[in-house]
């Protein structure tokens, strides 16, 4: 209904055609700019960022700067036929851990989620294969097909972060991949 009244309104006034022309064209450079500034918050094998920048807080870097990443077990997280396995992951609050994503597949996949990566989580460090680790502030990451991503950070806020994994960051998620609850420490036997 609406379009055919769109189409009745351009065929009776050229000038409506001009003005929707013109407001397409900036909708769709609204659109590309933010879609090419949001991609740079990817990071990827080529990327460089200061630490705790653009988003991330400040006191965080106290966190991951006292944690002896040597002493820290290697989790698994495997990216194959486009799913993330596991699917669930629970993370215990401000224990540290060292993920090691391998994409299995053919295809780059990014690991898009703001909100973990800036707000629940201290990122200490992300590394590329055996290249020296990247440090910086990230929205997600890209893995390069058949390769081995290793992140190591320290949970530090209680809640459920959804995770998204796409092979193109022009895709649009349709809804989460797999999901990250970081839960408050265990006590007991059942912390060992």
């Amino acid at each position: 209904m609406i379009i055919r009244d769109l189409i009745q309104t351009v065929k009776q006034k050229p000038e409506g055609l001009k003005a929707f022309k013109n407001n397409a064209v900036r909708l769709i450079g609204v659109l590309g700019v933010s879609v090419l500034v949001s991609a740079c918050a990817t990071v990827s094998e080529s990327s460089q960022a200061d630490a705790y920048s653009q988003g991330c807080m400040a006191e965080r870097a106290d966190i991951v700067d006292a944690v002896k990443w040597d002493n820290v077990q290697p989790n698994s997280i495997t990216i194959v036929n486009g799913e993330i396995r596991p699917m669930v992951l629970y993370l215990e609050e401000n224990r540290p851990y060292t993920i090691k994503v391998r994409n299995a597949d053919r295809t780059d996949h990014d690991l898009w989620s703001p909100e973990f990566f800036k707000q629940g989580a201290a990122v200490q460090s992300v590394q590329f294969g055996n290249k020296a680790p990247t440090k910086g502030c990230v929205n997600g990451i890209r893995i390069k097909a058949r390769s081995v991503v290793t992140i190591r950070l320290v949970p530090v806020w209680e809640g459920r972060y959804e995770l998204f994994n796409s092979t193109s960051f022009l895709r649009t998620p349709m809804g989460a991949d797999a999901v990250v609850h970081i839960v408050q420490p265990r006590i007991g036997v059942a912390s060992k």
